[in-house]
């Protein structure tokens, strides 16, 4: 019998990875949530063009996101073509809501020109790409002796 550790308990079953998607009703603008259940990390994958018809949808997803002192929040822009002034204010918002927020790239060059214009390039944790951590099932299982039932 295999014993999975994840979130500090234990389970029969192995860590899963949860996927959520979000859509405006234009399809303009989709926000993705990614999920381990081994850890309290969180990625949202965005894309498309997000202004003040579409970005409900990040709104949305982020809300969906539990707040826990250990978590990590990360906000993958890689895919955005487009993001206004409300894009920007929902990315603050997120900023002081979230214990740990993380913005990924490669950072869109239209949104990296919207943060330097509006000096909020400095106020977020930017790297230049972002992966969420798989469950690694050999190694996070404990197995008990041969032997023992």
């Amino acid at each position: 019998m295999v014993t999975w550790l994840h979130d500090r308990r234990r389970h029969s079953s192995p860590p899963t990875t949860d996927h959520k998607t979000f859509s405006d009703p234009t399809g303009a603008a989709q926000v993705t949530l990614d999920h381990t259940s081994s850890s309290w990390e969180y990625v949202l994958r965005a894309s498309g063009e997000f202004d003040l018809e579409t970005v409900g949808c990040l709104q949305l997803a982020l809300h969906a996101v539990p707040q826990t002192p250990a978590g990590r929040t990360v906000i993958d822009v890689s895919g955005v073509t487009f993001g206004d002034s409300s894009f920007l204010h929902v990315l603050i918002g997120a900023h002081f809501q979230q214990n740990r927020l993380t913005i990924a790239g490669p950072l869109p060059t239209e949104l990296r020109r919207l943060f330097e214009l509006t000096g909020t390039l400095r106020m977020f944790d930017i790297v230049p790409h972002y992966a969420l951590k798989q469950p690694d099932h050999r190694s996070s299982g404990v197995r008990e002796p041969r032997g023992e039932a």
